[in-house]
């Protein structure tokens, strides 16, 4: 139970990330940025997001981990960022273009 838990949260996180795309698209004007979508947020709205999918993410990790070898907190890390990255950056590149890019 704590298998699937774990990795509910992590989805979570992964949802969370692809949300901040559509955040940063409809708040900023420009571009958006495949590597630093946060950074045209204002800067209590840009760490608390950031934070929220960080927190998503290790809670998962650590309630994967649970009665499981050590190695798998970080592999949980590893492999839901790694998919979190990927899911933000093929929501940026599903976005319109827009004027000045």
């Amino acid at each position: 139970m704590t298998m699937v838990l774990g990795l509910a949260l992590i989805a979570l996180g992964v949802v969370a990330a692809v949300l901040q795309v559509g955040w940063v698209a409809r708040s900023t004007p420009g571009p958006v940025q495949r590597w630093r979508v946060s950074a045209p947020l204002p800067r209590m709205q840009r760490h608390a997001s950031d934070l929220a999918i960080a927190a998503l993410l290790i809670a998962g990790a650590i309630v994967v981990e649970q009665g499981r070898p050590w190695w798998t907190f970080y592999a949980a890390v590893i492999v839901g960022s790694a998919v979190a990255a990927v899911a933000q950056a093929l929501a940026v590149r599903a976005l319109p273009a827009r004027v000045g890019h």
